[in-house]
């Protein structure tokens, strides 16, 4: 047998170690000799040349703290996300309306909108930021894996971060006005930030956090029943657990306990170890004995 034949046989088994085999593949073993960085590089372009969006970017992201990366080296990433891109164009030319059931891949698995500020969470799924702050769900909602974070500011995925800006610009600069209104609405500046997201509105976004502002800067207002409505829009469109919860917790405030006990109920109908809202539930049933 050749050199050359050797050479490519041990090439083919050295990249066959990296490739994380199916659940009847058995266990992934890599010999601590190999190459990881290049190994990384070749997992995240294959991963890009089968339209894997997410987790090429991840991979990429992996290789990059092995060393620097060529441009050209990002080739097929580039191609991935072109592809990407003209796959959302085809789907929803006119953006009128959210599709909540079927995610573009530049879409947030936890609420459904652009992913303008990606994190990449311990099981390899991205998350926009917002979502990652804001929600409670303590389980990746694409492979179930616990995602509990560590304290601290999510950090965010610099590659797909800087490959969002040059190609969503819009998409990304609404995300930055939404940040503008939620700092707002943590100053407790209700009315301004009332009036930012009536505008964001206005051009027609479908950013669920966008309604969820709205809504709870006419809950700072004590305005609960345009709070409820919005709340209930939203969760008409997408039924999540932190949306029952909110609404649940409005619903407290104008003295509804009966019917928020109710929606607490429905959270944990959705989530069953959202933790908050086995407490509220725990304290009503307190209240309701006494």
């Amino acid at each position: 047998m050749s050199l050359r034949r050797l050479d490519q046989d041990y090439a083919l088994e050295e990249r066959g170690r990296f490739f994380i085999p199916s659940e009847t593949e058995g266990d992934w073993d890599v010999d601590e000799h190999v190459d990881h960085r290049q190994l990384v590089l070749l997992k995240a372009e294959a991963l890009a040349s089968e339209n894997r969006l997410k987790e090429a970017v991840d991979m990429f992201a992996m290789a990059l703290r092995y060393g620097p990366v060529r441009p050209e080296q990002l080739s097929s990433l580039v191609g991935c996300v072109l592809r990407n891109f003209k796959k959302k164009s085809e789907e929803s030319p006119a953006r009128s309306e959210p599709n909540w059931t079927q995610d573009c891949e530049l879409d947030c698995p936890g609420c459904h909108c652009f992913i303008a500020e990606p994190v990449t969470v311990t099981c390899g799924h991205t998350y926009c930021r917002r979502c990652l702050q804001h929600s409670t769900f303590s389980q990746c909602k694409v492979c179930n894996e616990d995602i509990r974070r560590r304290p601290g500011e999510p950090r965010l995925n610099v590659i797909l971060c800087g490959l969002l800006d040059k190609w969503f610009p819009e998409d990304v600069k609404r995300t930055k006005y939404l940040g503008e209104a939620e700092s707002l609405l943590k100053s407790k500046q209700y009315d301004k930030a009332i009036a930012l997201t009536s505008r964001l509105l206005d051009y027609g976004s479908s950013n669920m956090w966008v309604q969820i502002c709205h809504a709870e800067a006419h809950r700072g207002l004590k305005h609960h029943r345009q709070a409820l409505e919005i709340w209930e829009s939203c969760l008409t469109v997408s039924p999540f657990p932190e949306g029952y919860f909110q609404k649940a917790k409005i619903l407290q405030e104008m003295g509804h306990v009966d019917e928020s006990l109710q929606v607490f109920l429905q959270c944990l109908a959705l989530d069953e170890n959202f933790h908050q809202a086995k407490r509220e539930v725990e304290l009503d049933n307190i209240e309701i004995s006494f």
